[in-house]
Formats: C-alpha cells, structure tokens, sequence
C-alpha cells in the first residue's frame, strides 16, 4: 500500500497542547506522522460530534496549521466547538480532501479531533471524555445528513513530557498517531494537574475509537 509521510516536528508538540489555553515552546527535530490523504476521500465533510454517554453534542470543523506552524484550535470564545486537523481544507462538490495533511473521520487512518477542557471559567466540549468506557458511541454526523459511529477502545492519559523529551516523543507520537488500517478517530484534550504557565495542564487526554 502506497503511503506517504510528512515531517510534522513543531506539529507534533503544537497538537499535544491542543485543547489549553497556553502552547509550550516547540522542540526541534521532526516527527514521523503517516499522512493517509492519498486514500480515496468519504463522501462528505464532517460536520457535528455527539457523545452520548457525555452529553456532547457540537460542531466539528476543518483547522488547520497557523502561520507559526502550530495547530489552530477553536478560540476560548468558542470552548463548546471541537475541530478535526485538516490542512489546507477544500470541498469541491461534496468531496472534501486535506491537501495538506489530516485524516478525515471515516477514511482509513486515525482522524485527530480536539476540544478544549475549559476557557474562561467555563467547561469546554472535551471537559468529560476521560470519562468515557470501552465500548462507547461517537457519533460523527456529516454534511449529507448521514451519520458515522466509532466505539471507543482505549483512553490515555499520558504526560506531555513525553511528547517534548526526544528520547520519548517518537514513541509517543506513535501511540496517538501512528498508521491504523482501518477508519479511526481520536479525541483530544488536556487533562492532568493544572501547573499554569506555557504547560498548563500536564498530561494530554486521548481518547481511541474505531469506526463500528
């Protein structure tokens, strides 16, 4: 199977501080991130997240990379939205594609989605998924009005340490990002003891679920 790989280094770190309001300096040396974007793309874009078991029930929408080479997330205004990393978006008559890296929910490969734990003093969308059992709905409703659902598999808590030591960080990359063979998507979000500063939280939240 032909597959291509982009060095994504600042990304790598950028997305493991996706979901604070705070994004620590960036490490050099790139990372190795499977870019399954050459796969034939769904039928339609995602538009809405709902977790039953959670009481999520949001919108979903394409971000990409900012000028610094960081992942844009949703703004604190805005901490009840969650987004999918998608860069440089496009939907030409109801194909959606990421030209430039991302995984859309329902093609084969693991689709990172990201929500704030909370923002000025209120909770964010993924405030609860640490929450979330083996076994459990993720409901992804698209553009066409039909409806994905991924069963949840695994939930990690694992330090954001890892994700900066580079004796550690490929194999943490590996671990939420690494090439799957089936559609996958992944929750993501702060989690941990809150240290303030450029950390913020200390511990990323993943959430793995696997289309049923």
């Amino acid at each position: 199977m032909n597959r291509r790989a982009r060095l994504l280094g600042p990304l790598l770190v950028a997305l493991a501080a996706a979901g604070c309001a705070t994004t620590p300096s960036t490490p050099t040396g790139p990372i190795v991130i499977p870019d399954t974007t050459t796969k034939a793309p769904t039928q339609s874009a995602p538009a809405t997240i709902t977790i039953p078991a959670i009481h999520v029930d949001a919108p979903l929408v394409p971000l990409g990379l900012d000028k610094n080479g960081a992942v844009q997330v949703s703004d604190l205004n805005h901490v009840d939205q969650a987004s999918w990393y998608c860069q440089d978006y496009k939907d030409d008559n109801g194909t959606p594609t990421c030209a430039g890296g991302g995984v859309i929910p329902g093609n084969v490969g693991p689709a990172a989605t990201y929500g704030h734990i909370d923002g000025h003093k209120r909770d964010g969308v993924y405030r609860h998924i640490m929450e979330l059992n083996v076994g459990d709905p993720i409901n992804i409703r698209r553009a066409d009005g039909s409806t994905l659902t991924f069963k949840v598999y695994k939930v990690r808590q694992i330090p954001k340490a890892d994700f900066v030591d580079p004796a550690k960080r490929t194999a943490a990359a590996a671990q939420v990002y690494g090439d799957v063979n089936r559609p996958e998507i992944r929750l993501i979000t702060c989690t941990g003891t809150f240290v303030g500063g450029q950390i913020g939280y200390q511990d990323q939240g993943v959430v793995f679920a696997a289309l049923a």
